[in-house]
Parts: structure tokens; sequence; C-alpha cells
């Protein structure tokens, strides 16, 4: 299975924990565009599955 970036699935994962980071610390502005507190936890634990994986 190949993939379309030039970067490791470790930074990948990195890369999703720090959205996870941005996407709490940025809360009050992501409401207003349809970001939930729960799509935050859904994505976070995508991240987590995905990190068993690797």
């Amino acid at each position: 299975m190949g993939n379309k970036f030039n970067f490791s699935y470790g930074e990948l994962a990195q890369r999703g924990d720090r959205m996870v980071v941005l996407m709490q610390q940025d809360a009050s502005q992501l409401k207003s565009l349809g970001y939930t507190p729960e799509y935050t936890t859904e994505f976070q634990s995508k991240i987590l599955f995905f990190k068993t994986l690797s």
C-alpha cells in the first residue's frame, strides 16, 4: 500500500496529535465552522487507532 505524502507514519501521527492540540486550543473559533468537541474526540480516537497499526 502506497501513500501520497513524503513523511513517515510516525510523523503523520505527530501531525495528528498537533491537530488535536490546535482543535482544543481554538475550540471557540472552530465552533462557528461546525467543529464540536465530539469531532475532536473522534479525530483523537482515530489517531490513537492509527498508532496501534504502525
